[in-house]
């Protein structure tokens, strides 16, 4: 019972990291590049809800269609999707203005590698649980790991 309720603060903390890091990476493609502004911090925040919602319900739908393109380059075609994705959500956002394509690519370029620290940091901690989890069902004492690597004698 208790591993359910750090599973569901686990998924509460990883929206709150996804939209973090969004954030930080609309913001960093926004100051990087002259293609992509805001008007305000209300337009900042909406595009920001509406990016997440579109890439957790749209995006695999649209994955699932060009998966053939996809395959075919490599993965590239993923970055294609997500330029359409931001600039799909500059059109609908009133004060967020992507100019043309290639800044679109680039929104989605800064998004996507921020989003990777989140992967990773999410990823490592799930499986982290997993493995205490398995441990304490086994009857066995869980291993943490300790970055202070000291040998007690």
């Amino acid at each position: 019972m208790e591993f359910r309720i750090k599973q569901e603060e686990l998924e509460w903390k990883k929206l709150g990291l996804t939209l973090l890091f969004s954030a930080l990476g609309a913001a960093f493609s926004a100051w990087t590049s002259s293609g992509i502004y805001f008007d305000g911090n209300g337009s900042f925040v909406l595009a920001i809800f509406l990016l997440a919602v579109l890439n957790t319900g749209l995006k695999p739908f649209l994955v699932s269609l060009a998966l053939p393109f996809v395959l075919l380059t490599f993965g590239i075609g993923l970055w294609f999707i997500n330029g359409l994705l931001f600039m799909g959500t500059a059109s609908v956002v009133p004060g967020f203005h992507v100019e043309t394509f290639a800044s679109a690519l680039w929104g989605a370029f800064c998004v996507s590698l921020s989003q990777v620290f989140v992967y990773a940091v999410v990823l490592f901690r799930e499986l982290q649980i997993v493995r205490i989890y398995r441990d304490l069902k086994r009857n066995r004492p869980p291993v943490v790991d300790n970055d202070d690597h000291i040998i007690d004698i």
